[in-house]
């Protein structure tokens, strides 16, 4: 179970959407690298205290791993949270890698 958002972030809309955003974003760069699944854990979990709801992620974090990290974590709150990405560098040499 993750923590409860319980702090007074700042939101905003993104555009038209109705989705609303917390000014803070949590970088998951480490997961899987400098930090293991429990110290991503507790990261994950006091940002959500703190009322961060956006999560950037990138598929060449950690060579993945922080994408399966950031999936197991963001999987009982999904409709509460943003995960954004981004995609440039190749993670392989296959053309669609």
């Amino acid at each position: 179970m993750t923590a409860q958002n319980t702090a007074a972030m700042p939101t905003r809309f993104l555009g038209e959407t109705g989705v609303q955003l917390s000014h803070l974003a949590l970088g998951t760069m480490t997961f899987g690298a400098g930090a293991d699944r429990p110290m991503s854990r507790r990261l994950f979990e006091r940002a959500r205290e703190a009322g961060i709801n956006v999560f950037d992620c990138a598929d060449m974090y950690a060579g993945g791993e922080s994408e399966r990290i950031l999936g197991e974590l963001v999987a009982d709150c999904r409709d509460e949270v943003v995960v954004t990405s981004k995609g440039y560098y190749a993670t392989g040499s296959d053309p669609n890698a």
